[in-house]
């Protein structure tokens, strides 16, 4: 049994570099008939390796362009220049420390290749992520097909991996949140580690490991304590926002914390806070309460409650934020990476109406991923990224 199955995964890695579809189709087929976590592990690096190089194809444009020119100019700024963000935000002021180092690193690591520095931070992003998935997976003993679904679904989901190098410190710190969250239960320590290099990459998660942090998100909330949290949202919105109006009209800041400041108090970024984009983080919102609070409904056991419960408020604080609609979108993109958790949950009940419709969403999304991948970034052709052997996706020159 154990040499047909090393001969399945040679077979798989045999088609996954002469076309990387066909090797994640049978990787998953395989995942399916053996429910080995070899297997499993196999289609999610697969699914990393794929990702990753088809986003070294992607053509830069607006915060992309930063990340990149920060990255290039490390060996001008030296490691106290990085440090400091110089060469991103141009004040001195230090943020997000741990990204500014990890970027320095791998400006050497990579051999100042920015290519394979895309490739390597996407593989990053994407390795927490699956981590989590596969560690609260088997805690809560869900079914392999839930699991696989899971993988697919934040693999596919055109949405998510078109922010995977555009928001990238965004995604890089929502990403190793969750796999800090994945630890909350069984080793506190880990979870605060692992949440402080989060934060010290992305400091907007800190409000996500906040809600995280508190004991009673660890269970099924009642109905009056999710009415405090709603209440607790609001209040924190507009308390944030007349804070950040009243420090803007009568003290003297720097340019970046004006910025941030002028975000929260909904004064700036009007030409981005676009009518669809409204539109897609209220429905977003909504979908995700209603899944969240399905899954609280339901008598059995709940499935990673810290997870539900933190994408219930943080659901709330989003529908809250009307008044500042730039924070408001951009507090939205949290939601996607909370997508592939909360979703599968609702199909889990009946078995085989279960599988069939995680086969047909995965099916759908994955479609829809070639049809729209050039949508919104330009990345290499669809046909391209169906057709081509793994060798000649990635783009190192």
């Amino acid at each position: 049994m154990d040499m047909r199955k090393n001969s399945e995964i040679i077979i798989c890695i045999v088609f996954f570099l002469v076309n990387p579809l066909l090797g994640i189709i049978a990787s998953t087929v395989s995942v399916l008939m053996h429910k080995s976590d070899n297997c499993l592990k196999l289609l999610m690096l697969f699914l990393m390796l794929y990702l990753s190089a088809i986003n070294t194809t992607k053509v830069p444009y607006s915060d992309m362009i930063s990340y990149l020119d920060m990255y290039e100019l490390v060996p001008i700024g030296g490691f106290r220049g990085t440090i400091a963000y110089l060469s991103f935000y141009g004040t001195g002021g230090v943020k997000d420390i741990v990204y500014s180092i990890l970027v320095y690193l791998l400006y050497y690591a990579t051999f100042g290749n920015q290519y394979l520095f895309i490739f390597i931070i996407t593989f990053l992003g994407y390795w927490f992520m699956f981590m989590a998935i596969y560690k609260f997976g088997k805690t809560y003993k869900l079914p392999i097909y839930i699991l696989i679904t899971q993988v697919l679904i934040l693999s596919f989901f055109t949405q998510y991996f078109s922010l995977t190098f555009h928001l990238v410190r965004q995604i890089l710190a929502t990403s190793l949140f969750f796999y800090a969250l994945s630890f909350r239960e069984t080793s506190f320590k880990m979870f605060l580690l692992l949440s402080f290099f989060a934060a010290g990459i992305h400091s907007a998660i800190v409000i996500l490991i906040s809600f995280a942090i508190l004991p009673v998100m660890k269970r099924r909330l009642k109905l009056f304590e999710i009415g405090y949290f709603i209440l607790f949202a609001a209040f924190s919105v507009v308390l944030l926002s007349t804070v950040a109006s009243f420090l803007l009209d009568t003290v003297e800041l720097g340019d970046s914390l004006e910025g941030n400041l002028n975000r929260v108090a909904g004064m700036e970024g009007a030409e981005d806070s676009t009518a669809g984009l409204k539109m897609l983080g209220f429905f977003f919102s909504l979908m995700t309460i209603g899944l969240c609070m399905l899954e609280r409904s339901r008598k059995r056991a709940m499935v990673y409650p810290i997870v539900v419960n933190v994408a219930l408020v943080i659901s709330f604080t989003i529908l809250g934020l009307t008044a500042s609609p730039l924070v408001q979108y951009r507090f939205f993109y949290y939601l996607y990476s909370f997508f592939p958790f909360i979703f599968p949950l609702f199909m889990r009940r009946f078995t085989i109406f279960s599988k069939l419709m995680c086969l047909m969403f995965v099916v759908l999304l994955m479609v829809r991923f070639y049809l729209t991948l050039n949508n919104i970034y330009e990345y290499l052709p669809a046909e391209d990224a169906l057709l081509l052997p793994y060798p000649y996706l990635i783009k190192l020159v």
